[in-house]
């Protein structure tokens, strides 16, 4: 009995080591899904791996070649933060029961992965305007404005989307203006701002450039060039204009407001604020350039009017940006050429983080020597909704005497992030990024961000660029590639370490010997792993998608 007891024993126990042990129903196989996939360069996609043929389905993960990105033991691949060469990859799930049985997916890396144009409905060509700043966004909430001119009666639309661009409301009249000069020109430096805290509030603004009869927006308003705000409280149902200022004759307020500058801007630094500035178009007495007003009341506290003999500053002004000491030419020549008297000024641009801090940036010409130009591009912040600013600093204090710089233009991330990019025109054909991690308050030196090449190997000249950064951190920047004839190349790029590499430059209306022309790029920034580019076409406004 004990010897049988035994051997019964050792037989269990036999047994029951059979059943923990891997028992296989036949060839093991491996399959990945999915089994390809578009993937942005820093960003990340799951695998899943099935395995079949074994009760062990647990697999090893790499991926080839070695280094092309990384994935964990999870399926979780991480793209690189360039785009490589060639730009594929393979992730492979090997079978821990049978090193053998290997699956496979392919994976394609890219900056973005442009789709078709898709046209914001009943859009019109923007004659004239703060391009990168002609769309707003809150979350899916998007905002586009345009100009029209039938006749002479010119009015700034406004459309909205509640679906981040996919489809849109009927457009309608932000602003309206009957224009008594017949060779009067439309409206035009439209841009458009989203409260912070709510986005059923926007705001519109736009500017005149001839004598007008201004109706119910002022009383007798016909001072000449006039900078108009509106203001919707209900979706962009509905708007009311208010007059912010009007130039026409030196000697008004402020002493020698003699026109409104070539394009102002508006932004929202806090819920409920908004800020407007509208640079001057000549001022040598020492007086301000940069006109700048903020509300805390959506705007219900900037009066409206007009004064004899025809300048105007609407209340809520603040003196705050004063010129560059010493012989300056504030100059940032988006569309315009330049006046040398110690006070011209154009198109300066706001940008903010809606939580507070709001910073403007232009480019400003001294001259040390005679025949010598000396070019910077300056940023001022403020933290009290543009009440006040910190000095003027100059983003990139070491550029060359005779480098001209043009269309600078900012952006607020997180963790403190910040940029400012700008451009050197077509004859040097360079797009500078200088970044930041306090918030504006320093930046590091000026990088040359590598732009779009030609087929024939040559660069084209980035013109009119934007930038943005997304939720992620990531800084997204846009231009138009022009090679100096028809031909405008919209194009797109990012960088994941605040500037330090890219990813690679991107054709958004390509490919090559197929593009449909397009200007004046706008990053629109909607959830999604990327965003979406806005552009202009001869006669209406696009969206492309740039996520896979």
């Amino acid at each position: 009995m004990h010897i049988r007891s035994v051997v019964g024993f050792s037989f269990l126990v036999a047994l029951a080591s059979a059943c923990n042990s891997t028992v296989s129903s036949g060839p093991v196989s491996v399959t990945v899904s999915p089994a390809s996939a578009d993937v942005l360069t820093c960003s990340t996609k799951t695998f899943a791996a099935a395995v079949v043929g074994s009760d062990d389905t647990s697999v090893t993960w790499s991926v080839t070649p070695s280094g092309v990105g990384s994935i964990d033991a999870t399926g979780v691949y991480t793209a690189p933060i360039a785009t490589p060469s060639p730009d594929g990859v393979s992730v492979m799930a090997t079978s821990v029961a049978d090193p053998t049985a290997r699956g496979t997916a392919t994976a394609t890396l890219a900056t973005a992965f442009p789709g078709a144009a898709r046209a914001i409905p009943g859009s019109t060509e923007l004659t004239d305007g703060v391009f990168p700043h002609s769309l707003a966004t809150s979350g899916s909430r998007v905002y586009a404005v345009w100009s029209t001119e039938p006749s002479l009666a010119p009015s700034l639309m406004v459309a909205r989307s509640d679906d981040a661009g996919a489809t849109w409301k009927a457009a309608v009249t932000a602003m309206h203006v009957a224009v008594t000069n017949n060779n009067a020109d439309p409206f035009d430096c439209m841009s458009i701002a989203i409260d912070a805290g709510n986005p059923d509030v926007v705001y519109v603004y736009g500017r005149v450039p001839d004598p007008t009869d201004l109706g119910d927006a002022a009383a007798g308003g016909s001072g000449g060039v006039t900078g108009l705000l509106a203001v919707s409280t209900d979706g962009g149902q509905t708007f009311a204009t208010t007059v912010m200022q009007v130039g026409g004759t030196a000697g008004g307020p402020n002493n020698g407001w003699d026109q409104v500058g070539i394009c102002g801007d508006v932004a929202s630094p806090a819920p409920d604020t908004v800020v407007v500035e509208s640079p001057g178009g000549y001022n040598g007495d020492g007086n301000p350039d940069i006109a700048i007003w903020s509300d805390a009341s959506r705007g219900a506290g900037f009066a409206t009017g007009t004064t004899t003999p025809g300048d105007y500053l609407a209340n809520g002004y603040t003196d705050a940006l004063d010129d560059l000491q010493g012989n300056h030419d504030i100059d940032v020549a988006q569309n315009g050429g330049t006046d040398d008297t110690n006070g011209a000024t154009e198109s300066p641009r706001l940008f903010t983080d809606g939580k507070g801090r709001l910073c403007i940036t232009y480019e400003g010409d001294t001259y040390p020597t005679n025949g010598d130009t000396q070019s910077h591009v300056y940023v001022q912040c403020s933290t009290d909704a543009a009440k006040t600013f910190s000095a003027p600093l100059a983003a990139d204090p070491q550029n060359p005497i005779n480098t001209y710089l043009t269309s600078p233009i900012g952006a607020l991330g997180p963790n403190q992030t910040a940029a400012e990019l700008w451009s050197t025109g077509f004859a040097d054909k360079r797009l500078l990024v200088a970044t930041s991690t306090d918030a504006g308050n320093t930046f590091g030196a000026p990088v040359s961000i590598p732009t779009y090449v030609l087929p024939d190997q040559s660069h084209a000249a980035p013109a009119n660029p934007n930038v943005a950064y997304d939720a992620a951190g990531v800084l997204w920047v846009a231009y138009y590639a022009y090679d100096g004839y028809t031909f405008d190349r919209l194009v797109v790029d990012k960088s994941c370490d605040n500037g330090k590499t890219w990813s690679g430059a991107v054709l958004v209306n390509g490919p090559e010997g197929a593009i449909t022309n397009y200007t004046f790029p706008t990053l629109v920034m909607t959830p999604g792993d990327a965003p979406q580019l806005a552009a202009t076409a001869k006669d209406h406004r696009v969206l492309f998608s740039l996520a896979p």
